[in-house]
């Protein structure tokens, strides 16, 4: 395992403060410590244990926090790093105020192949790659990870991948052409109906005086679908085409740790 730590002059006076100890042979859960004094006590030391659910966890980078919980405890509080993965979840109070952030932890499919980025200086680890980064910006520490581990770095690269494509695709249009389907087929269901629900068959009415059909003529609907709805199809398949790409980056990646 990997532990990446940042220089000596960053924030060194809180380097003895947590002890957090990753098991990753069980489900997913927190532990939580009794308050004994205020976080910005020097002489406070906070002992944590979380588990890390291999299967549900592996290929997603977790960024770890200590929180205090509506019920006065502090507690680990763990959640997605990257805002798309929300895997952890469940494992994670939304109820917390986090008031420190500990680490983040890029979860490998092997997990003694996995890689943590402290947020702040730590002397060695013995038995672990240990690596100092030459920055101080603690501000970019999901970049320092991606460039210390190549799986983190196809994590990013996938995130990446799907911000660009839901900033490309028009909400609107998606919005318009996918309504003008559905009260084309409402049409055609009260064209065709023939039961006995009449309370149903009411509703669909309702829905129907309403329609857009009522609104936008048949050549302008049509153009909806031959250019809004094909545009986004055409995007959305080069996503997933590069999304696939990437996954399977990310799966020789880690054949690769595995050796």
């Amino acid at each position: 395992m990997k532990i990446i730590t940042f220089p000596e002059n960053v924030d060194a006076g809180h380097q003895r403060k947590y002890t957090l100890n990753l098991n990753y042979d069980s489900a997913s859960k927190m532990l939580y410590g009794d308050i004994g004094t205020t976080i910005n006590d020097r002489d406070l030391c906070l002992s944590f244990s979380i588990d890390l659910s291999i299967e549900k966890f592996k290929n997603k980078i977790l960024n770890i926090s200590i929180g205090t919980s509506y019920v006065n405890k502090y507690m680990v509080d763990v959640r997605s790093a990257t805002g798309f993965n929300f895997a952890a979840e469940n494992n994670s109070n939304r109820n917390s105020n986090v008031i420190r952030n500990i680490a983040l932890i890029c979860v490998h499919e092997n997990p003694d192949d996995s890689v943590i980025l402290v947020s702040y200086y730590h002397p060695t680890i013995e038995g672990f790659e240990n690596v100092v980064l030459d920055s101080s910006d603690t501000n970019l520490k999901l970049y320092y990870l991606s460039q210390n581990d190549p799986v983190a770095e196809t994590i990013l690269r996938k995130v990446t991948l799907k911000h660009k494509f839901l900033r490309r695709f028009e909400k609107l249009n998606s919005l318009s052409y996918l309504e003008a389907q559905v009260d084309i087929l409402t049409r055609l269901v009260l064209e065709m109906y023939d039961g006995d629900n009449q309370k149903l068959k009411q509703l669909l009415q309702t829905a129907d005086d309403y329609s857009v059909l009522d609104i936008k003529d048949d050549e302008f609907i049509e153009t909806e679908f031959t250019k809004h709805k094909h545009d986004f199809r055409e995007l959305q398949k080069q996503y997933y085409i590069d999304r696939d790409k990437l996954e399977d980056k990310l799966d020789a990646e880690n054949a690769n740790t595995e050796q």
